[in-house]
């Protein structure tokens, strides 16, 4: 997707980097990276993120301007760090 349209909304999906061999690498800082896309909705923003990232999504956030912004959790049981 490139341009949002009325059914589209905006997600920061942060993720766990995993290394060549596969395996989620913590962040010296502490911090996640993440990335902001256009999605439907929650499920739908975390497996897109998922084909995007090499990496394991750990948080899905909705971003509203005119709302404060609304997280999910990933329902997959990967997420470990």
């Amino acid at each position: 997707m490139t341009q949002a349209d009325a059914s589209t909304r905006s997600y920061r999906c942060s993720f766990f980097p995993k290394d060549a061999h596969g395996v989620t690498q913590p962040s010296d800082s502490g911090a996640l990276p993440s990335i902001r896309l256009q999605a439907r909705n929650g499920t739908e923003a975390e497996l897109l993120a998922n084909a995007a990232v090499n990496g394991v999504v750990a948080h899905v956030e909705r971003i509203d301007d005119d709302q404060a912004a609304i997280s999910f959790e990933p329902a997959n049981d990967e997420v470990s760090a």
